[in-house]
Order: structure tokens, then C-alpha cells, then sequence
């Protein structure tokens, strides 16, 4: 895959798919043809959280080097749901929903802002 006038590199870590490039602000999705079924959902999940992030950084700061992993993911039927999480240290969090009859995706952008333990 391309991401605008860079490169962006499958990366394998304990079982996360890390998918990393250099972008500014620039379209990213463009799907390999060699790739179908469970890996084209995940790297089209992917590419969607890219894009949006690359969207929305800050355009009059320096080009900035991240990538973006599936932290969990689930099919049921014809229908997928992602959490996916990025390497900027932003806090933000991403969940996409595929409706398999719509054909149409749902992503949700949260941030998060404390982690706290609460004891019984």
C-alpha cells in the first residue's frame, strides 16, 4: 500500500498487525490487489483509521511518523467490528463497525482521559 507521496510497511508484533508510514495530511487508501477475505478487511480498517488520522493532525506542524494496530476485532455473520489504537501518544482510541447488509462502515473516534482502579 501507498500513503501519498510515502511509503507505509506491514510490520507483525505479537500478533498485532502494525501498519506504519510517514504522512501529512495526505488521502491514503489505496487496497493491494493480492490481499482478500480477513486480511483485506483488517488492512481496509486499517486504512480507514489512517486516513482519518492523517485528516486530522495539524497541518502547520512537521510531517510525523506513526503507525496504526488492531487491538481487537470481531466477525459475526457478515458483520466486523474493530478496536484500533495508533503510536501517537494522543490517547485516542478508534472503532469501526462494518454492516455486512448495508455494505457501508461506522468509525468512531474516542479519547482517552483516565484509567483509574476502583477497589470493592
Amino acid at each position: 500500500m501507498i500513503l501519498g507521496d510515502g511509503m507505509i510497511y506491514l510490520t507483525y508484533y505479537s500478533g498485532c498487525m502494525i501498519i506504519t508510514g510517514k504522512m501529512k495530511g495526505i488521502g491514503i487508501y489505496k487496497q493491494s490487489p493480492f490481499v482478500d477475505g480477513e486480511d483485506f478487511m483488517d488492512n481496509k480498517a486499517i486504512s480507514m483509521v489512517l486516513n482519518y488520522i492523517s485528516e486530522h493532525l495539524d497541518r502547520s506542524d512537521p510531517t510525523v511518523e506513526f503507525g496504526a494496530y488492531i487491538v481487537w476485532k470481531c466477525k459475526a455473520l457478515q458483520n466486523w467490528k474493530y478496536l484500533i489504537s495508533s503510536t501517537l501518544p494522543d490517547g485516542m482510541y478508534y472503532e469501526l463497525t462494518y454492516n455486512g447488509d448495508k455494505k457501508e462502515w461506522y468509525l468512531d473516534a474516542y479519547k482517552k482521559f483516565e484509567n483509574r482502579v476502583i477497589k470493592d
